[in-house]
């Protein structure tokens, strides 16, 4: 039998929390949250900076490996976070970062490039044949056992190192969806872990670049806005490929050859101002090591993507998988801090409007106006972050939705107005993400097949909350479309929903 519940306990729980969450504030009187750090973004980061330029970068990559062999789990491989279990692509990213051997050999052979890397003086031992990397020590000592360690969970999973079922075993993870499984084996082909020469290059699939150099309204057109949001690994990784190993149709190695300096031009254009292409080491960490392996390590999109990753390590030589999620722990946060509303005895009227209006404008001041110059997303949405690398998407559009509702519940219009242009642009903006099949995806609407278009039950429940919030506001006819979304994801909702009643979220939370 349980106990009554004391209310006063309870609510000076609450208060304390409360007073504790609002001085976790940043200066700027908003909130940033700390993301784990991730053996992905690592392994990646420290890759690409081997590429560009190892000698230069020798104490931010041994810092990395260092903490990839301290993070490595008891099986031998590694997860999403440091307490997350082993996963295929995390392993076997971080297998191809440890055959990275910083700076020059003491041997009669000196020091040797890894064939292929251009501008790179990064040396990659063991080969996929070798029993690790017991034919070439390298410098860290330490990396033999993590290497052997990583070896015994590959060979679990896959049957053999063998280059051809490595490549197997990440496609059918991933099936037809080439934007995560292309990476990670041109990762694991620069690396030397799918062979040597063209025989590894065969195990990558071809990405079509030549695509960049099309006009971006062709993609809306064919619905295929995700190819947006592609871009930058389509181009680099693209070209990686074409380097090592030409196609054998004339036309498409002709096509392809006309296209690299243009779609080099189309990528200079995307990379935000920081370098960070989406605000991820992952991502940044691929163009890298992509353009640098094409003989690119001078070029400019290069540079700027070697100073973001060398500027977003962190103390303990690793990297987050985003630099931060200041939208969305912000949303989070005022949902906590604001939803029961402040009572006078736990926060004064007057601190209370002016923590009320200070969240309110940073996050209008975080909403877009205009057409995104990279995603070329319609203006009304939010990003996950208000930093330069971030993109709008369907999550947090609806997170601060969400969020500006309950800042603005409870509190008198003369304390502070939320101009209902923005709400009306945030509800259009999710309107416009809605699928065919009636669920919202991240970034775009399209054909539901890739993780950028593809519906999501936890980021279409969040939607239904954020319009049926603002839906009393609402005027014709927009009230009338938006009754219409909810319903159409409601049957989204029930139709995605498992036999077990739930739900398996797309991105976050989903280890199964």
């Amino acid at each position: 039998m349980t106990s009554p519940i004391d209310n006063d306990a309870l609510h000076t729980t609450i208060a304390a929390l409360r007073e504790r969450l609002l001085a976790a504030r940043n200066p700027q009187g908003f909130w940033e949250g700390h993301l784990s750090s991730s053996a992905l973004s690592t392994a990646t980061a420290v890759f690409a900076l081997a590429t560009a330029d190892s000698e230069k970068h020798r104490s931010l990559i041994e810092r990395g490996l260092h903490w990839l062999c301290n993070h490595q789990n008891a099986d031998g491989g590694w997860g999403d976070t440091v307490q997350s279990p082993s996963n295929l692509s995390t392993t076997l990213l971080c297998y191809s970062a440890l055959a990275v051997d910083c700076g020059p050999r003491t041997s009669a052979g000196g020091s040797v490039k890894a064939e292929g890397l251009g501008d790179g003086s990064a040396t990659f031992v063991g080969s996929h044949r070798q029993a690790s990397l017991d034919a070439a020590t390298p410098r860290n000592p330490k990396l033999v056992p993590a290497t052997h360690k990583a070896e015994s969970w590959l060979r679990g999973k896959a049957g053999t190192l063998e280059p051809q079922a490595l490549a197997k075993a990440v496609e059918q993870q991933y099936g037809k969806d080439r934007t995560f499984s292309v990476p990670i084996l041109t990762m694991a082909a620069l690396s030397g872990r799918l062979g040597a020469g063209s025989n590894a290059w065969r195990l990558v699939r071809p990405l079509p670049f030549e695509l960049a150099v099309l006009p971006h309204r062709l993609y809306k057109w064919l619905r295929l806005p995700v190819v947006s949001y592609a871009l930058p690994a389509l181009i680099a990784i693209g070209q990686a490929r074409y380097e090592h190993l030409k196609p054998g149709n004339p036309l498409t190695r002709l096509v392809r050859g006309l296209s690299r300096e243009k779609s080099l031009r189309v990528l200079t254009m995307l990379q935000p101002e920081n370098g960070g292409f989406l605000e991820a080491a992952p991502l940044t960490s691929f163009v890298v090591m992509s353009l640098a392996a094409s003989g690119r390590g001078d070029h400019e999109v290069t540079r700027k993507g070697v100073e973001f990753l060398t500027a977003s390590i962190r103390e303990d030589g690793s990297w987050p998988i985003d630099t931060n999620l200041a939208t969305w722990v912000t949303t989070l946060a005022v949902n906590a801090a604001f939803e029961c509303g402040m009572r006078k005895a736990e926060c004064g009227v007057e601190a209370s409007g002016s923590i009320r209006s200070l969240l309110t404008d940073w996050l209008l001041s975080c909403q877009y106006k205009t057409v995104h110059p990279y995603t070329h997303a319609a203006p009304g949405g939010w990003a996950w972050s208000n930093l330069p690398g971030a993109v709008p998407d369907g999550d947090d559009t609806a997170g601060a939705l969400m969020a500006l509702h309950t800042l603005s519940s409870g509190v008198s219009e003369s304390a502070f107005r939320i101009p209902h242009s923005a709400i009306v642009s945030g509800v259009d903006w999710l309107l416009g993400l809605q699928n065919s099949d009636g669920g919202i995806p991240t970034f775009c609407r399209g054909w539901t097949k890739l993780p950028f278009d593809k519906s999501s039950p936890d980021i279409t429940a969040h939607a239904i909350g954020a319009t049926s919030a603002w839906l009393p506001t609402l005027a014709e006819p927009l009230r009338g479309h938006t009754e219409e979304a909810v319903q159409k994801a409601l049957r989204y909702m029930q139709d995605a929903q498992r036999p077990d009643g739930s739900w398996v979220p797309l991105w976050f939370g989903n280890q199964s």
